[in-house]
């Protein structure tokens, strides 16, 4: 699950220079948003490397601004359209929904392109920080 917001993720390579905000000053905003374009490279990650070799369909889902714990009573999104996106992805053919996608309200979100230089650099310090290495 991902964020709209996750447009204002700084590049991977700045970010896990220092990734625990050692010495860069802590935001909440900041990490949220660096996080959420993480998952979205991980999920474009998966499916590039995993998707033809496999089978393996990996998305990310922004489910909105949506009235949870989390969104809060305020949110403006529609909770019903998250909540059928969850439903597409989990029951269609994969054939209709594509792999490596980020979706919103059913569709899929154009403005999201795959970096794959991002994607390597978020495997890389998931690996180093894990200690596990993803197979190829």
């Amino acid at each position: 699950v991902t964020s709209g917001l996750n447009k204002y993720g700084d590049k991977p390579q700045r970010v896990f220079e220092d990734p625990f905000f050692q010495s860069r000053k802590y935001d909440d905003m900041t990490a949220y948003n660096e996080t959420k374009q993480h998952i979205i490279q991980l999920s474009q990650y998966v499916a590039r490397v995993w998707g033809g070799k496999l089978g393996v369909i990996s998305h990310a889902l922004d489910p909105g601004w949506v009235a949870t714990k989390m969104g809060g009573a305020n949110a403006t999104g529609d909770l019903n359209a998250a909540i059928e996106t969850y439903l597409l992805l989990s029951t269609a053919d994969n054939e209709d929904v594509g792999n490596g996608k980020v979706w919103f309200s059913s569709k899929p979100k154009d403005e999201v392109e795959p970096k794959v230089e991002w994607q390597k650099e978020v495997i890389g310090f998931l690996e180093k920080a894990t200690g596990v290495k993803l197979p190829e």
